[in-house]
């Protein structure tokens, strides 16, 4: 019987914390384009960024990568953004990156993305990065 006793009141703690809601957590999440146009010496690559920290927010450190696999060689360019404003309201915010190689061609690559979001008040930063195959075009 005691063994009864001591599972009802534990029992009824885990119903407690059940029912209780959850806080909602920031997310913040980037989107690699599926095309990136070949302009001069460098692949211009679109990313979406979704974030919802609010209005006081700013991009701490933006990076895209390009890989481009040819016949012969592995093509690869970075390039990124810094202290880009970004208002954090939960809708979708496409940025350019300029990816600069010399080497680049039309055709199929994989692209990568990651980003760093803060904002000033409260100061609060989330991450978050994607990978994806895309075309280069012209």
């Amino acid at each position: 019987m005691n063994k009864r006793i001591s599972f009802v009141p534990a029992l009824a703690l885990v119903m407690v914390v059940l029912s209780v809601p959850t806080l909602a957590t920031a997310v913040t999440t980037i989107d690699v384009v599926d095309e990136a146009r070949l302009v001069g010496r460098a692949a211009v690559m679109s990313v979406e960024i979704t974030c919802d920290l609010g209005a006081n927010s700013f991009l701490a450190g933006t990076t895209g990568i390009i890989i481009q696999r040819t016949r012969s060689n592995v093509i690869i360019g970075s390039g990124d953004l810094d202290q880009t404003p970004i208002d954090c309201d939960g809708t979708p915010q496409t940025f350019q990156i300029a990816v600069s190689s010399a080497r680049f061609r039309p055709g199929p690559a994989t692209a990568q993305a990651s980003t760093i979001v803060c904002n000033r008040t409260p100061f609060t930063c989330e991450s978050a990065q994607d990978s994806e195959e895309i075309q280069l075009v012209e």
